[in-house]
């Protein structure tokens, strides 16, 4: 379907905008007959955006390592049912 790319600014954070993001794409992703799981990528190091993609439902698919940036990210997937 595509990609699309969010994040949250610092000081707004903690005010449940994230919650109301992922609720609304869950929506738009349950309207679509094709989409049946949402992904993101989320660096193993952010330990407060992991906790909550997993109160949001999503769970560890994968591990990317990125050698050019230094980092690691986790492949995080959230079935969608309609």
């Amino acid at each position: 379907m595509g990609d699309a790319l969010g994040y949250t600014v610092p000081a707004e954070r903690g005010q449940g905008l994230a919650a109301e993001l992922c609720a609304e794409a869950y929506k738009w992703a349950a309207a679509e007959a094709r989409v049946n799981w949402l992904g993101l990528d989320v660096r193993d190091s952010n330990a407060r955006a992991i906790r909550f993609y997993r109160r949001e439902g999503f769970e560890v698919a994968a591990r990317r390592d990125h050698p050019e940036l230094g980092v690691t990210s986790l492949v995080m997937v959230q079935p969608v049912t309609i």
